[in-house]
């Protein structure tokens, strides 16, 4: 199975500081055996995620806070079979609950790590594999649009 994108966009009202969101990028993995993390995934979507990403762009950039005050932005990315959503090109109500599990599963991610955050949210959007399809013409909800197989990196040039 091939590995789709999964974005989270978090929008906050508050000041990066007095919220203490910090200016580094946090990575989660449910353990250090990154293979097994993946086809535990892929067997089971209720599993946990094999890797999530966690980002403040707003609180890294310091002129956010004059463009934007009091607003700030996270950015919560993982990834997911693109079979999970395959099914639903024409979207409707199954698409809106499945993905609905899907923000749901990452905004505890983002919460887990950052509870004081959960009073302050204003906006959450997730961006699924059709997402990127549709808006970026990607190749099955891959990130950049390039397919996330071990054949783009068999490349004779590559090594």
């Amino acid at each position: 199975a091939e590995m789709a994108a999964l974005n989270l966009f978090v929008g906050f009202k508050g000041d990066a500081e007095e919220m203490k969101l910090p200016r580094r990028n946090l990575w989660l993995f449910p353990s250090w055996d990154h293979d097994l993390n993946c086809e535990r995934f892929k067997a089971d979507w209720s599993a946990p995620f094999p890797v999530v990403f966690i980002g403040f762009p707003s609180a890294k950039d310091p002129s956010y806070s004059v463009r934007y005050p009091k607003h700030q932005v996270a950015l919560v990315i993982s990834s997911v079979p693109y079979e999970a959503f395959e099914q639903f090109e024409n979207r409707g109500k199954e698409y809106e609950n499945i993905k609905q599990v899907f923000k749901d599963r990452l905004m505890n991610c983002l919460l887990r790590e950052f509870p004081q955050l959960e009073d302050k949210i204003e906006v959450v959007e997730l961006g699924t594999p059709l997402t990127f399809d549709h808006f970026l013409r990607s190749h099955r909800g891959s990130f950049l649009g390039l397919a996330h197989t071990r054949h783009r990196f068999e490349c004779d040039w590559l090594s």
